[in-house]
């Protein structure tokens, strides 16, 4: 908690609220998607290691943001006010932790003494996925239901491994429908793994070789196998891990993670490395080396964006990202694995200027993870939901920090803003608080919200936010 003595006089006070930046990555049970591109309904992993519901996503502005790097992750923005999950490493010389909390952007800044670190959870769920099958077609006029992939077989989920990997769906299209028909999949291998890939393989799945310069390609053709692996997204720049891989008992999970890294990566002196272009799927990865091996993982950029000569061709390369993990955690790792949860030192903060900020409402924990690390709600009053709002302990009290430091500094005026659902939160009992509050430490204040977007200026763009325009008593009253 800021002390209002520390901060500086000053004549007009603002307040807003946390968020984080547009391209911010949520791990949802769809995979990790952009903070924007998360819809109520969607589940998140929380700081329990479980998938709780988001209730509601909310635009907040552009506002200053900050740039946070931590040893072994790429980094996450947020405004200096967002709350992350941290232990700090006190400067003792040994090994001495503090108790995790929740602290600011700012707060961690302002605190010279020791070293931050940022939680990611354990997922503790060991769950069989739920599939229901699908419907094929018979003749032209009947269908029937196919339900025979064995969600219990290791070898199905080395197949979806190297499917993510270095595969692809096999697509058909009917006449006239302009949506694709899956017949089942197609993956890659070195032509000195075919003979091995068909061993495994055995008779479990049919399939046929076609036979490339330097690689193999096995054609599966099960159709109810396509149709499930089609939940892994298509292309490599787009596909994810899906939450109920995060969930998979750790022998299944485990042998998800060899297919994958058969097919992308590979292991010298005790260290495995996978490459990729799509950090969503390198984050979701991490997630399952974790869980499998209750270590931490190591993600870096290895070249940017821009014009390359491979092969002698001029070609368009995408960012590259290396992925680098042990099987074990070394003494001497600058990381801490405890309770469920690896905590990975924060390695650097930077300003990031100003960007669009978004945050969501998730039920129950109101917590999630962004980037690989566990953040915080900082809304207050949502759409959706429970509602706390002033109950809610942890995100409700916001408001009565801004009253306490204005209560102290008794600045002339106010001005603070909110999410739309403020003006008839809790059928108005909570602008009643706000309302009575704010009049009791010195303010006008309307009687009613002012709600305002700037398409109301003709500006193609709706975002209905409440502002709360406030003037110190001695000064004058609201226009």
């Amino acid at each position: 908690k800021v002390d209002a003595a520390d901060i500086p006089s000053f004549n007009v006070l603002c307040a807003g609220f946390p968020c984080l930046t547009a391209n911010s990555l949520v791990c949802t049970d769809k995979g990790y998607k952009r903070i924007v591109d998360v819809v109520p309904g969607d589940t998140v992993l929380s700081h329990d290691g479980k998938f709780h519901t988001i209730e509601a996503l909310m635009y907040q502005g552009t506002k200053p943001t900050y740039k946070i790097k931590t040893s072994g992750m790429v980094e996450v923005e947020a405004t200096d006010n967002h709350k992350f999950y941290v232990r700090k490493k006190l400067t003792n010389g040994g090994r001495t932790f503090t108790e995790p909390e929740w602290k600011t952007v700012g707060e961690i800044m302002s605190d010279n003494e020791g070293t931050y670190m940022f939680g990611s959870p354990i997922n503790k769920v060991e769950e069989l996925p739920v599939w229901n099958g699908i419907k094929i077609w018979e003749n032209q006029f009947n269908q029937k239901d196919v339900n025979e992939l064995d969600m219990t077989d290791p070898t199905l989920w080395y197949i979806l491994g190297r499917f993510v990997g270095d595969g692809w769906v096999r697509k058909q299209w009917k006449k006239g429908d302009k949506r694709a028909l899956y017949s089942g999949i197609v993956i890659c291998c070195n032509k000195t793994e075919t003979e091995e890939l068909k061993t495994l393989i055995g008779d479990k799945y049919s399939y046929t070789i076609s036979h490339e310069t330097t690689t193999d390609k096995f054609h599966l053709t099960n159709t109810e196998l396509g149709y499930f692996a089609a939940q892994f997204g298509e292309g490599a720049g787009n596909k994810v891990i899906p939450g109920f891989v995060l969930n998979l008992p750790k022998d299944l999970l485990k042998e998800f993670i060899k297919g994958y890294e058969d097919s992308d990566g590979c292991e010298k002196d005790g260290i495995h490395r996978i490459a990729s272009i799509n950090t969503k799927l390198l984050y979701g990865i991490a997630h399952c080396i974790e869980k499998v091996y209750n270590v931490p993982c190591k993600i870096s950029q290895t070249h940017k964006a821009g014009k390359r000569h491979i092969e002698g061709r001029l070609c368009n390369q995408s960012n590259s990202y290396r992925l680098e993990y042990r099987e074990y955690n070394p003494k001497r790792s600058k990381h801490l694995v405890e309770n469920d949860i690896i905590w990975y030192p924060i390695s650097s903060i930077v300003e990031n200027g100003e960007q669009d900020v978004y945050d969501i409402q998730v039920e129950e924990t109101h917590t999630f993870v962004v980037n690989h690390s566990i953040t915080h709600n900082c809304q207050a009053f949502s759409l959706a939901g429970k509602k706390l709002g002033f109950a809610d302990e942890t995100r409700g009290t916001l408001f009565f920090d801004v009253i306490r430091i204005a209560k102290h500094h008794k600045p002339e005026y106010m001005l603070l803003e909110n999410v739309k659902n403020l003006a008839n939160h809790d059928e108005g009992r909570t602008w009643n608080v706000i309302y009575n509050t704010i009049r009791e430490i010195g303010y006008n204040v309307l009687s009613e919200p002012v709600i305002f977007s700037p398409h109301y200026l003709g500006i193609p763009q709706t975002r209905e936010r409440v502002f709360i325009m406030c003037v110190r008593e001695d000064i004058g009253t609201v226009p």
